[in-house]
């Protein structure tokens, strides 16, 4: 997943919530199966890692990633079913 956003205008109305559950929807019935997918990652700004870590996204727990400017997160589909 990548450079997902809400206007600021828009936030806190679920916008992001819903856009998010409908893609890993789309992940799991169209494209996981087929290709064997089993993870979906993100690359998230630090403000947004709270928003993915409600979405069940962990973030990768590396000294690397803890001092990016961008925060290597998943989710892992198998955990969803």
């Amino acid at each position: 997943m990548h450079r997902l956003a809400v206007d600021s205008r828009f936030r806190h109305y679920g916008i992001g919530t819903t856009l998010v559950d409908y893609a890993i929807a789309l992940i799991q019935d169209k494209i996981a199966a087929n290709v064997g997918c089993r993870f979906v990652v993100t690359d998230a700004k630090i403000e947004a890692v709270s928003f993915y870590e409600k979405q069940g996204f962990i973030l990768l727990d590396s000294e690397g990633n803890q001092h990016a400017e961008q925060r290597l997160m998943f989710l892992d589909l198998v955990s969803l079913q």
